[in-house]
């Protein structure tokens, strides 16, 4: 059975969007796309490289793209994104789903009844097999005696100036020059996108994995200073501007960045599978803190003659930071960091809140949820989840109210879900009619209209309309049985409409004189057209189809079905898009 058809794709696209995603994916615009679960990824090229992923998740399709797209319905790189999935052109990746969870009642009854040389014995075949677990033993059991330095050899500021200097000296205008856009097979001019973003993680490479090889060895601290080597190193690029050609859309520092992120999670991806000691975990802390003062105090301002400027970003270092703290004393020893510093900030919130979990402080979480939940949407459904498993009712309207004044589109069908309509049935009512709006829903929208009188459908429509979503504007008209103005739509838009068989089918047997001879029309005038072509054909079927559903007007349409059929000239693609619509 198919995720989805082309009609949702089409239902949630504006005709525009949808004809020019049509035109981008039979161009080649898709890059690679993966799938993992109900999880697709991948790039569209445009006129810059578009990330697009698409989450299917209880019947919906949620997007997101990178490009500045900001009106109704999906953009053309989405379009482009879900036909050729809809196609199967994607890799599935084998989703590797970890063990359950142990019982911890059970591990703690276990260990504490197990006698040491049993626990011996156990530690010493887990060493025997695996040599960087060994190291991380002898890195695990050294920490706590020797000083940092003294385990430690990588100096930040070479790593800085070395991956500074080879971004740097990356020519992108010769990358441009030299690229073959039919070197894959097809046409395609934005391709050098994809070069210059292989040069450029081609410098973090080395880096990356020298530092898991650190990690794995359990040496931390070198790991951690690659990472902060490689980030000081990222900033103040060559401007893009300098160069012929503007390949990117940010800045190169942006662009750096971004594709930084990958090595930082594969570096505190191994960072989560390793064994730390407390001792380590704090030094390491101090190291990037000592790190981050330093910067502040030598690099935080431009001086006149145009010096560089250094800034480190906390956010940035988010994973790094929830994966070292592992315990209530690496928690504590963190938040008391975080408060002589007076780091409470935006940036910091998930590990402030990780940090209250282990610290087993409740109170505290509560209130650092309270305080970021109106900028972080995530945080918000954590504390909608907290108030509704303990039925604080009162504060879970109020942090609802909260959710669909800042992110409605993400928080309506949550709302819908979960609210009082008793109590709180204004936004019940305005969630319902957002999401209904969004998403184009049927079902809810004949839900919605048991709360609306006519002026308010009316009202609802004309909106649906002004965004374009004509399908979804003819469904609600023949719900509300406004069949006239389904007429004055389909005689307005005819010309114009990619869905014209969609708009005209909820009419065709009450107007069928009319409706049999505007798709006769148009057959007519598309069998005339200079460039047809089968695509023509296939469109001209679709129209059929519906002329063959009117009731009354049966025998002409087969006797005008004939007709097309045994046109002369003869036209074989026609023909055989007729059979394949099994119109004769």
């Amino acid at each position: 059975m198919s995720m989805f058809s082309k009609e949702d794709i089409i239902n949630l696209s504006t005709d525009s969007s949808f004809g020019k995603g049509e035109d981008y994916y039979e161009s080649g615009c898709i890059k690679e796309i993966t799938r993992t679960g109900n999880s697709f990824e991948g790039t569209v090229s445009g006129s810059y490289l578009y990330k697009v992923t698409l989450e299917l998740e209880n019947g919906n399709m949620n997007f997101q793209c990178s490009c500045p797209y900001a009106y109704g319905g999906l953009c053309k790189h989405e379009v482009a994104f879900a036909l050729a999935i809809l196609n199967g052109e994607y890799t599935e990746k084998i989703e590797i789903k970890p063990n359950p969870p142990a019982d911890k009642a059970e591990f703690s009854k276990c260990f504490k009844n197990t006698d040491q040389k049993k626990k011996i014995s156990f530690l010493k075949q887990l060493l025997d097999k695996d040599s960087d677990l060994q190291n991380q033993f002898v890195s695990f059991i050294k920490s706590g005696s020797e000083d940092l330095d003294e385990i430690t050899g990588i100096e930040i500021d070479k790593i800085k100036e070395s991956v500074h200097e080879q971004l740097a000296s990356i020519d992108f205008d010769d990358i441009v020059e030299n690229h073959d856009p039919y070197y894959a097979g097809h046409y395609d001019d934005d391709g050098y996108f994809d070069t210059a973003n292989d040069e450029i993680s081609d410098v973090f490479q080395p880096y990356k994995n020298k530092a898991i090889e650190y990690v794995k060895k359990g040496n931390l601290p070198d790991a951690v200073r690659i990472m902060l080597g490689l980030y000081e190193g990222i900033q103040n690029l060559p401007d893009f501007e300098d160069n012929e050609y503007e390949i990117f859309y940010e800045s190169y520092d942006e662009t750096a960045l971004r594709l930084l992120r990958e090595p930082f999670k594969e570096i505190t991806d191994n960072i989560d599978q390793i064994v730390i000691s407390d001792e380590l975990t704090h030094k390491v802390l101090d190291l990037f803190f000592q790190r981050f003062e330093h910067i502040g105090s030598n690099y935080s301002d431009i001086d006149e003659e145009g010096d560089e400027t250094l800034i480190y970003i906390l956010k940035h270092f988010e994973k790094l930071f929830l994966s070292l703290i592992a315990n209530k004393n690496t928690a504590g020893y963190f938040y008391k960091i975080i408060r002589e510093k007076r780091l409470e900030c935006l940036d910091m919130a998930f590990v402030l809140l990780k940090i209250a979990v282990l610290m087993e402080d409740e109170k505290m979480w509560i209130g650092m949820a309270e305080k970021f939940a109106g900028s972080e949407q995530k945080i918000t459904k954590q504390l909608l989840e907290k108030y509704k498993s303990e039925n604080k009712e009162k504060d879970f309207n109020r942090i609802a109210e909260l959710a669909f004044s800042k992110w409605a589109g993400n928080f309506d069908l949550y709302l819908i879900d979960n609210l009082n309509k008793g109590s709180k049935k204004e936004l019940y009512i305005k969630a319902l009619r957002n999401y209904a709006a969004g998403k184009q829903s049927i079902a809810h929208y004949n839900e919605l209209r048991e709360y609306f009188n006519e002026a308010q459908k009316k009202e609802f429509a004309d909106e649906i309309k002004k965004g374009y979503h004509e399908i979804f504007f003819v469904q609600l008209l023949e719900i509300e049985k406004r069949y006239e103005d389904i007429l004055a739509f389909v005689r307005e838009n005819k010309n114009m409409s990619y869905n014209f068989e969609s708009i005209i089918a909820p009419i065709r047997n009450i107007y069928p004189d009319e409706c049999f001879n505007m798709i006769k029309n148009k057959c007519n005038v598309a069998l005339g057209e200079y460039n047809r072509n089968r695509k023509t054909y296939q469109r001209m079927t679709k129209w059929l189809k519906v002329m063959d559903r009117i009731e009354s007007k049966q025998q002409e349409t087969k006797q005008y079905i004939a007709t097309l059929y045994g046109h002369k000239p003869n036209l074989p693609a026609l023909k055989d898009e007729i059979r394949r619509a099994q119109l004769i």
